[in-house]
C-alpha cells in the first residue's frame, strides 16, 4: 500500500498568486475564499507540479503572472513547492517519510554574438527533489514511483471519472478493477445456453451475432420472393389444354414423309437433270468471261506507287501543319507569360520600403539607425535582383518566341513545296488512270460478243427445261397442296403439346419452390433460435457483470448496457445513485458518488493521494475516504484564502 499526504505547498508568481504557503498538516483541510481568490489555483498548482497539467487535464494552460491590463511581468521565477508525507510498506520499513518537490519556470534571455543586450529566446523549467536538481526524466521517474499517471486524476478529482472520462474508458476501468465475466461461466449458469459452448471457442458472441444476421438476411429475402415466384408459375399454367390424339399425329408424320418422297421422284427426271447440269455449266462459263480482266499489271503497279506517294506527301503536310499550330500555341503561352512578367515588373518596381519595420514590435521604439539601414539595403538589393531576374526571363522568352517564328516560316515553305509536288504527282496519276481505262474498255469490247453468244445458249437451255417440267408440275402441285394441309394439322397438335409441356414444367417449378420454402423456413428458424440464445447470453452476462461491479461500491450503481428498439443491447457506462442518473444528481451527491469511485480505485491500485474537492459548500457531509481530503469552499466573507485543518 502507498499513501501520499500533502503537508504544505508554496506558490510564487503562479497564476496571479505572488507568494502564498498553505499548511495542510497531513489532515483533511478546508480552504475558504470568495470567487477569484485562488482556490482552484491551489489545485492547478498541485497538478502542474507533478504532471504539468491543470485541474482540467490541460497541458497548455498559462501560469505566468500578468499586470492588471493583461501584459506579462517579465523576469519572474514561477515556482511551486510541495512537501508530501509518503507511507509505503515497501520503503523505509513502512514508516512515513517526507519528500519535497520543487518546480521552477522562468524566461530565458540570450546574448547574440556582437550584441551587448540579451534577448528573450524562450522558457526553461528546473526540477528539484529535496532541493537536489534533477533532469526532467529523472524527476518524472520519481513522480511516477509515487503516482501512476494512468490513475492520478481519477483518484484526486471526484468529478473526473464521471464527467471528464469517456464512457468507454470508464467501462474498461471498471472491468479492470472488478474483473470480467468469462463466456464459460455465463454458459454454465444456464442450461439453455449449452449449444453456444462449441461456438464461443472459435469466435466472440458479437462476431457470432453478426454472422447469424448476415446469414439470415439472404434467407429471409429468398423466403419473401418464393410466394411471388409461385404465383407467377401458377398464372403461367394454361387453362384451355386439349388432349392429343397420338395415333393421328403418327399418321400425319408418316403421310408427310411419303408425299415428300413422291415429290422428289416426280422432280428427278433424267432429261431434266441433264439439261439443268448443262445450264449450270453455261452460267459458270459466262461468269468467267465477265470476271476476266486484261493484263495491265504494270500500269496498275505504277498507279498504286504514285498513290502511295500522294498519301505520304499528304501525311507530311498534315504533320507540318500540326507542328505549326503547336508552335503558334507555344507563342501564345509565351506572350501570356511575358505579359505576366511585365505586370510583375511594374508591381515590383512600384514597391516602396515599409517603414513600419523601423519600429520594434516588442517595445514600439525606433530601431537603431544601422539596423534600419541594413533593412533598407536588403530591401533595395532584393528589389533590384527581382527586377533583373524578370528582365532575364523576359529576354529568354522573347528569344524563344522569335525561334518559333523562324521555325513556322521554314515549315510553311516546306508545305508549299510539298503541295507543288503533290499537284505534279496527281497529274501523273490521272494520266495512268486514263491509260488503264482505255485498255479495260477495249478488252470489254472484245468480250461482249462472247458473252452475248453464251446468253443465247442459256436462254435455249432454260426453255428446254421448262418444256420438260411442264408435264410434271401438275402432279407436284397436288402433292405439295396435301403436304401443306397436313403440316397445318401437325402445327395445331404441336401447339397443344407445347401447352402441356409448359403446364408440367410450371407445376414441377411450383413443387420445387414449395420444397425450397420449407427448407429455408427451417434454416431461418434454426438461426433465429441461435440468435435468441445470443440475446439470452448477453442479458445473462450483463446481469452477472453488473452485479459483480456494483458489489464494489457503496453508493454507485452502474448501468453497463441499454436495450435498443430492435431488442439488441448497446454497451454504455452510466452511473446511478438510488436509481437517479448521475447527470440528474445534485452537486453534493455527484461529489460523494465520485468519492465512492475514488475509494474503489484506490483500493484496487493500493495508492492513496490527496483528493481536491471543489465547490464543497454544496456538500453537508463528504463520504469518508482513506485518502486525504482538501475541500474548497466558496464564501462571501473571505476576501483572501483561509485554511483550516480538521
Amino acid at each position: 500500500m502507498k499513501n501520499v499526504r500533502l503537508k504544505s505547498m508554496t506558490l510564487n508568481n503562479f497564476k496571479g498568486i505572488r507568494n502564498q504557503t498553505v499548511d495542510f498538516k497531513c489532515l483533511d483541510t478546508c480552504i475558504y475564499g470568495r470567487n477569484g481568490t485562488g482556490k482552484t489555483t491551489i489545485m492547478d498548482a498541485f497538478m502542474w507540479l507533478f504532471f504539468n497539467k491543470d485541474s482540467n487535464g490541460n497541458a497548455d494552460f498559462d501560469i505566468k503572472t500578468k499586470t492588471a491590463d493583461g501584459n506579462y511581468i517579465h523576469n519572474l521565477e514561477h515556482t511551486v513547492e510541495a512537501i508530501v508525507e509518503i507511507k509505503d510498506i515497501t520503503i523505509n520499513g513502512g514508516n512515513p517519510f517526507e519528500t519535497k518537490f520543487t518546480k521552477l519556470y522562468k524566461e530565458k534571455y540570450t546574448k547574440q554574438r556582437g550584441s551587448t543586450t540579451a534577448t528573450f529566446t524562450g522558457h526553461t523549467t528546473d526540477y528539484f527533489v529535496d532541493d537536489v536538481p534533477k533532469k526532467k526524466k529523472e524527476y518524472e521517474e520519481i513522480v511516477n514511483q509515487l503516482f501512476d499517471s494512468k490513475y492520478f486524476q481519477i483518484i484526486t478529482d471526484p468529478l473526473y471519472f464521471n464527467e471528464k472520462m469517456k464512457w468507454q474508458d470508464r467501462r474498461k476501468l471498471l472491468i479492470d478493477i472488478c474483473g470480467d465475466v468469462s463466456d464459460e461461466l455465463v454458459v454454465s449458469s444456464n442450461e439453455e445456453l449449452a449449444p453456444l459452448m462449441g461456438v464461443l471457442g472459435s469466435k466472440s458472441i458479437d462476431d457470432y451475432r453478426l454472422q447469424l444476421k448476415s446469414q439470415m438476411k439472404p434467407i429471409n429475402d429468398e423466403l419473401k420472393a418464393i410466394p411471388i415466384k409461385i404465383n407467377e408459375a401458377q398464372l403461367a399454367i394454361p387453362t384451355d389444354i386439349e388432349s392429343i390424339d397420338e395415333d393421328k399425329l403418327a399418321f400425319i408424320n408418316n403421310r408427310i414423309n411419303e408425299l415428300e418422297n413422291q415429290r422428289t421422284l416426280a422432280l428427278s427426271g433424267g432429261a431434266v437433270a441433264e439439261k439443268e447440269t448443262k445450264l449450270i455449266e453455261l452460267k459458270n462459263k459466262k461468269l468467267l468471261l465477265e470476271n476476266e480482266v486484261p493484263n495491265n499489271k504494270k500500269l496498275k503497279d505504277e498507279y498504286y506507287s504514285l498513290s502511295l506517294q500522294v498519301d505520304n506527301i499528304k501525311r507530311e503536310i498534315a504533320q507540318a501543319e500540326s507542328a505549326i499550330e503547336n508552335k503558334k500555341f507555344q507563342q501564345k503561352q509565351n506572350e501570356e507569360k511575358r505579359d505576366e512578367l511585365r505586370n510583375r515588373y511594374v508591381e515590383i518596381n512600384a514597391m516602396q520600403y515599409d517603414e513600419s519595420k523601423n519600429i520594434c514590435p516588442h517595445c514600439n521604439q525606433p530601431l537603431p539607425a544601422d539596423q534600419i539601414a541594413d533593412f533598407m539595403e536588403k530591401f533595395n538589393i532584393k528589389k533590384s535582383n527581382d527586377l533583373e531576374l524578370i528582365g532575364s526571363q523576359g529576354k529568354y522568352l522573347k528569344e524563344e518566341f522569335d525561334k518559333r517564328t523562324d521555325e513556322i516560316t521554314i515549315l510553311s515553305n516546306d508545305i508549299e513545296l510539298k503541295k507543288r509536288d503533290l499537284g505534279n504527282i496527281q497529274t501523273a496519276i490521272n494520266d495512268k488512270q486514263k491509260e488503264i481505262d482505255n485498255i479495260q474498255n477495249a478488252f470489254k469490247a472484245e468480250q461482249q460478243p462472247k458473252i452475248e453468244k453464251i446468253n443465247e445458249q442459256i436462254l435455249n437451255a432454260m426453255q428446254e427445261i421448262a418444256s420438260l417440267k411442264g408435264g410434271v408440275q401438275t402432279v407436284v402441285d397436288e402433292i405439295e397442296a396435301e403436304i401443306n394441309s397436313l403440316k397445318e394439322q401437325k402445327a395445331e397438335i404441336d401447339a397443344i403439346k407445347a401447352k402441356i409441356n409448359l403446364s408440367e414444367g410450371q407445376k414441377k417449378r411450383i413443387a420445387d419452390l414449395e420444397a425450397r420454402e420449407k427448407e429455408l423456413a427451417k434454416e431461418y428458424s434454426d438461426k433465429d433460435q441461435a440468435l435468441y440464445l445470443t440475446d439470452l447470453f448477453i442479458k445473462t452476462k450483463v446481469n452477472m457483470l453488473t452485479e459483480r461491479i456494483n458489489s464494489h461500491f457503496k453508493l454507485c450503481n452502474f448501468k453497463l448496457f441499454e436495450e435498443q428498439i430492435n431488442g439488441g443491447l448497446n454497451e454504455v457506462c452510466e452511473v446511478t445513485v438510488d436509481g437517479v442518473s448521475f447527470k440528474d444528481l445534485n452537486n453534493a451527491m455527484k461529489i460523494n458518488a465520485g468519492l465512492d469511485v475514488i475509494n474503489t480505485v484506490c483500493d484496487f491500485t493500493n495508492t492513496y493521494a490527496p483528493i481536491f474537492i471543489d465547490n464543497c459548500e454544496a456538500v453537508n457531509q463528504t463520504l469518508q475516504t482513506n485518502s486525504q481530503q482538501i475541500r474548497l469552499y466558496v464564501t462571501d466573507t473571505d476576501e483572501s484564502l483561509r485554511v483550516e485543518s480538521k
